[in-house]
């Protein structure tokens, strides 16, 4: 992780002022930006940004049983989206929707078991129904994978973009 921050940075990767406090998510010191970092079976996700930046990265062709968490973690506006979907297309759009949530849930530093029926999917947005926090959403599939971002709806970045090491 210095190692990429450090070409991302252009500093030695040991002066890179990186706190990764035990249970908490890694932060940068020094007003060097803002890091996220996601993983899967396969693949680790690094994600810089001189805003605040939440991201999750799943395999695409990850079963995720919606039916068993859309009652306690779904608002019912996402529920109906997913019910009218053929049920290949309402698993993949399940998958998509947790994606984003996950994202969201790093993005505020919070944890999945607390957080996560607070945020809603809608359309590009990702709402937190107690904080009233507006999140702007991007999803890319590349290769295998699904990739979530979020960032703050009056953000500065308008196009995250990926870049492959």
């Amino acid at each position: 992780m210095r190692k990429s921050l450090s070409n991302l940075l252009g500093m030695d990767a040991l002066n890179i002022p990186l706190q990764a406090p035990p249970g908490k998510p890694p932060f940068l010191k020094d007003g060097l930006g803002f890091v996220s970092i996601s993983h899967c079976k396969d693949a680790l996700l690094l994600g810089w940004s001189r805003e605040k930046i939440g991201l999750d990265i799943e395999i695409s062709n990850r079963v995720l049983n919606y039916q068993l968490i859309i009652e306690k973690f779904f608002f019912d506006n996402e529920i109906k989206i997913l019910s009218e979907c053929e049920i290949n297309k309402s698993n993949k759009l399940a998958l998509k929707m947790w994606i984003l949530k996950e994202a969201a849930i790093k993005w505020q530093n919070g944890t999945i078991y607390k957080d996560l029926s607070n945020w809603q999917v809608k359309d590009n947005l990702l709402l937190n129904k107690l904080t009233a926090t507006k999140l702007n959403s991007y999803l890319i599939n590349h290769r295998s994978w699904i990739i979530g971002i979020v960032l703050k709806k009056n953000s500065n970045t308008k196009n995250p973009i990926i870049c492959i090491n």
